[in-house]
């Protein structure tokens, strides 16, 4: 390639300034920011309706919040989610409690012994109304005197299957998936530019002087 070729092609790179393409950028990321930051915000208002859902206790809600949360989750960038069913677990741990309790009902000493020693503890180790405490709970009564030789065994449910995590996409045709496109493709236009340019000008520095 001859000298005035290499300059007739610096040229044209020179019109394609890095710096309007920098301030596009940035002006993109700002743009690609916000899109992803409204996409985690539905997300947050699904889940918030999920956790009061769960507290109200309506299993048909709960399910339907669920199915939504999920649903918009694994369709829309930057929404991963979380959710700890924690109400729905204690009304399923204590249905479980009652039903093997039902035994001991007519020792209602039993049960208020029971209460009396896993409350206690409960309050020194922070427990709250969970998994633990139902735990001591089932143990007390199955060790209570009055219950010997009868079997009180309180299948609790699994506090894993309550925690709920659903990983959303990492990209998706959506706005904000438009952004991230036209983000990279401006970037890939700046090395090739910058690429293009340092060549070019190697190159016409290598040719013979005149």
């Amino acid at each position: 390639m001859g000298k005035p070729k290499l300059k007739q092609g610096l040229k044209h790179v020179k019109l394609l300034s890095t710096w309007k393409l920098v301030l596009i950028l940035v002006l993109m990321l700002f743009v690609t920011a916000t899109l992803l930051r409204l996409n985690n915000v539905g997300m947050i208002k699904r889940r918030d309706a999920v956790i009061a859902a769960d507290k109200a206790g309506n299993k048909q809600q709960l399910e339907d919040r669920l199915t939504d949360l999920r649903n918009y989750v694994f369709s829309t960038m930057n929404a991963d989610a979380s959710v700890s069913l924690q109400y729905q677990y204690e009304r399923d741990a204590k249905a479980a409690i009652d039903q093997a309790s039902k035994l001991a009902n007519s020792n209602v000493n039993a049960n208020r012994q029971a209460a009396d020693v896993c409350d206690a503890q409960a309050k020194r180790y922070g427990w709250g109304y969970s998994a633990p405490y139902f735990n001591c709970f089932v143990r007390e009564l199955e060790n209570h005197p009055s219950n010997e030789g009868i079997s009180l065994k309180a299948k609790l449910p699994n506090v894993a299957l309550y925690k709920l995590s659903f990983a959303s996409p990492l990209w998706t045709p959506s706005l904000a998936g438009l952004a991230v496109l036209i983000c990279l493709l401006i970037m890939v236009v700046i090395v090739v530019r910058i690429t293009i340019y340092l060549l070019l000008r190697l190159l016409l520095l290598r040719q013979p002087k005149d």
